[in-house]
């Protein structure tokens, strides 16, 4: 076995911020998938042209 760089990291267990449940983190993000893709839809207005074109 060879040391490289790219070894992967251990992944951590993280309480969510929105909910208090403790879940395994995809990106870094600070909530769970559920709360993430929640307040995504929810509080972030995205901009229409990058949802599906034109209107």
């Amino acid at each position: 076995m060879s040391t490289s760089e790219e070894a992967p990291r251990p992944v951590l267990q993280r309480i969510c911020v929105s909910c208090g449940r403790t879940y395994y983190p995809a990106d870094d993000a600070p909530m769970c998938r559920p709360c993430t893709l929640a307040n995504r839809a929810s509080h972030v207005p995205l901009p229409q042209q990058t949802l599906g074109g034109r209107q």
